[in-house]
């Protein structure tokens, strides 16, 4: 839905295997070269409940993060993650 996707971002892989929020990015640190500094940390055991935690909090933030507050945001587009 809609909602689900404003929250948390998804991947879906070419057979339709479909990952979310921390566990898509964990994905993406195997798949994009970019990303594979951070591979060897997302992927020590038993760690998935922080990364799930620390994804969560960036999500909530994510326009703020990325600068995206007052003049800077396009009309309502960022209202209802700045809580405006």
């Amino acid at each position: 839905s809609y909602d689900d996707l404003m929250k948390q971002m998804y991947v879906v892989t070419a057979s339709g295997t479909q990952f979310s929020g921390a566990i898509a990015f964990r994905y993406l640190t195997r798949r994009l070269p970019r990303l594979y500094p951070l591979a060897p940390l997302l992927h020590i055991p038993f760690t998935l409940p922080a990364w799930q935690w620390l994804y969560r909090q960036v999500a909530i933030r994510r326009y703020k993060i990325a600068g995206k507050t007052g003049e800077a945001c396009d009309g309502d587009a960022c209202a209802v993650h700045l809580r405006q």
